[in-house]
């Protein structure tokens, strides 16, 4: 049973709270999404100002012992196994989803104390409150941006230089990437500052999808799936600014496609060998994903992705994420902070260069609306034979 509401009101929590010390409130082992929490308030995801004021409003009633609250982050923790970044991102968009088609949605909630109060309606409220608790324990976020699929889009040009390829997307949740590029759905315009501005450049160049797999434990064309999606895919202030009839407009455009097929199964048990190919494929992509997961499932992910490719074949990873320098041929998910500038990175690791992880390209944020070098660009490059001058 639910702790007894402390029933607090908005006008007594004052969004000061932030990054005080504690008072009387307990979360246990769930601190770390506290933490999490306060950091996207000060750098929140794309700098959607909503984003911040939101996890500030959470800070505030945590730290000010709101029961509800600090009972919805810990009975979460203790039921769902999930990173502290899963969590939190999942926070928001369980509430958006709640609210999102509601008349003055965003532009009602400009501040931490507008937040505050509709948290504290939500919180009062046993239906709505067991609404957002249900989707915290069930659901996944699935943030599908097309854009994110231009470093991917770029690398595959490279590489086939015009030729038929084979694809897969691994937790392809709207399914717009493959489908996309099929189609050759442009992407919006990027600040690309690599050498030559390498990444714009092979964005024009010709890329052919012989066959694409995507792969989803969500059916992407299921009502329920395709709501929670779009609250999931865009920020407040995209959706200010006609964000949602853009994504209407793209998913249909990508309807059109008759390249790529789509596989509903669990990434964690798919039956390659049996219903899946192995190695069949010139490509597997995994994008903004692995972060959701707990570091052996993340293992667990990558050697599936490592069986649908070729000998020759490249699995790239897109995601908050750095290097482990103890393992070049892994990656170190906790502890990305989000709202830093490059810490959203693309990388690309295969057989041929004994599964090291190589970063390519640094993005600004999770938009892919600015690009620079990464630390492996040029050594990347020069293993696949291009020429980026």
């Amino acid at each position: 049973m639910l702790i007894e509401n402390s029933l607090i009101s908005a006008d007594s929590i004052n969004s000061s709270f932030l990054l005080d010390e504690p008072t009387h409130y307990s979360l246990n082992g769930a601190t770390p999404i506290l933490e999490i929490i306060e950091q996207q308030a000060i750098r929140p995801p794309g700098g959607d100002h909503y984003i911040g004021d939101f996890y500030s409003a959470i800070s505030a009633l945590t730290r000010g012992g709101n029961n509800r609250i600090v009972d919805l982050l810990q009975q979460v923790y203790e039921i769902r196994p999930m990173t502290p970044e899963h969590h939190t991102n999942l926070l928001f968009r369980a509430v958006q989803a709640k609210f999102m088609k509601e008349p003055g949605y965003p532009n009602r909630y400009t501040t931490s104390q507008k937040w505050i109060q509709l948290l504290m309606d939500l919180v009062n409220d046993e239906e709505m409150f067991e609404t957002v608790r249900e989707t915290l324990l069930t659901k996944d976020t699935t943030t599908t941006v097309y854009q994110r699929y231009a470093g991917e889009r770029a690398l595959m040009a490279a590489i086939t230089r015009g030729k038929p390829t084979r694809a897969v997307d691994l937790g392809c949740g709207g399914n717009y990437g493959l489908p996309g590029m099929s189609i050759g759905e442009q992407f919006k315009p990027i600040n690309d500052n690599t050498h030559n501005h390498t990444l714009n450049r092979l964005l024009s160049d010709p890329f052919l999808l012989e066959e694409g797999l995507a792969i989803d434990r969500e059916d992407p064309y299921n009502l329920d799936a395709i709501n929670w999606r779009h609250s999931c895919g865009l920020y407040p202030t995209e959706l200010e600014s006609g964000g949602f009839q853009e994504v209407l407009a793209l998913e249909k455009r990508l309807s059109i496609d008759k390249a790529v097929r789509f596989y509903q199964g669990d990434l964690l048990i798919l039956p390659i060998g049996n219903e899946l190919s192995e190695a069949n494929y010139d490509f597997v992509s995994i994008n903004t994903m692995l972060y959701q997961l707990q570091s052996e499932l993340q293992v667990k992910v990558i050697q599936n992705a490592r069986k649908l490719l070729k000998p020759n074949g490249k699995l790239f990873i897109q995601d908050f994420a750095f290097k482990d320098t103890s393992n070049l041929t892994k990656l170190c998910f906790e502890g990305v902070e989000w709202g830093i500038k490059g810490n959203y990175r693309l990388f690309a690791t295969g057989a041929s260069s004994d599964d090291e992880m190589f970063e390519v390209f640094k993005w600004n944020n999770g938009r892919c609306r600015q690009v620079a070098e990464g630390e492996d660009f040029q050594r990347f490059f020069s293993s696949i034979g291009y020429n980026s001058n």
